[in-house]
């Protein structure tokens, strides 16, 4: 996981020399959650959260819009044991975890970008609204743990069949979401913001026949991002 990080960040600081006034760069960090066949809920909670670290880079083209390069390392996780369901609890008893590298680009759109510079005329504090969407890949390596699993031959059929089936390491992405950025001045800003990302495939947990077949995976991020403009006098065409 560290030589990609190493090579984003080259990359980052490498373009940064270059574009002088339309980059930034920074840090984010927050809570990795999973939604699939050991979730319950429509929404995950943060009871199997887990903590996740990023750098991005954000090249802006103009007051409103943006893309943002980035790469992020967390985990993801989940059981069966306090699920609140007495099948899982007490017959499937299955858990999971998994390493999860995601990158990213994602378009940024900024609709009340415009006032942080009044319109060319200069530069003040602004709390301000943002959406995104965009594609990524996720790395990951589940490990799915049915080692308390009982049941039906039939059941358990279905669990061999997940035991044995060929996850591919590797799987595109679709995040999208939105925050609130808040300018701490002309050369700094913080985000808050939650994104989803939609999967395309049922075996981010290393589980599928044993649960629902018809209805893939997602995860989600929700943390606190921190941007240094790389020329605070922001001349944007």
């Amino acid at each position: 996981m560290k030589k990609p990080y190493a090579l984003l960040l080259t990359f980052f600081f490498t373009l940064s020399l270059e574009a002088q006034y339309s980059w930034e760069l920074g840090l984010t960090a927050g809570l990795a959650s999973y939604q699939g066949d050991f979730t319950t809920t429509p929404v995950p909670g943060f009871k199997n959260s887990s903590f996740g670290l990023g750098v991005i880079g954000k090249y802006v083209f103009n007051y409103k819009w943006s893309v943002r390069p980035g790469v992020y390392f967390s985990s993801l996780k989940g059981d069966d044991f306090s699920s609140g369901d007495a099948w899982r609890e007490n017959i499937r008893r299955a858990s999971f975890s998994t390493e999860l590298t995601e990158i990213s680009f994602i378009a940024e759109f900024e609709p009340f970008g415009e006032e942080r510079y009044l319109g060319g005329r200069g530069f003040r504090k602004l709390v301000s609204p943002y959406f995104f969407a965009g594609i990524g890949l996720a790395i990951i390596k589940p490990e799915p743990d049915f080692s308390k699993t009982s049941g039906s031959a039939d059941f358990l059929m279905k669990v061999g069949l997940d035991e044995n089936a060929g996850k591919i390491k590797s799987h595109f992405v679709l995040p999208l979401g939105a925050g609130v950025k808040f300018d701490l001045s002309e050369w700094w800003n913080v985000s808050l913001e939650m994104g989803a990302r939609a999967t395309f495939t049922d075996y981010l947990d290393g589980l599928s026949e044993a649960g629902n077949p018809d209805a893939n995976d997602w995860y989600y991020f929700t943390g606190i991002t921190v941007l240094r403009r790389l020329d605070g006098s922001m001349k944007i065409r």
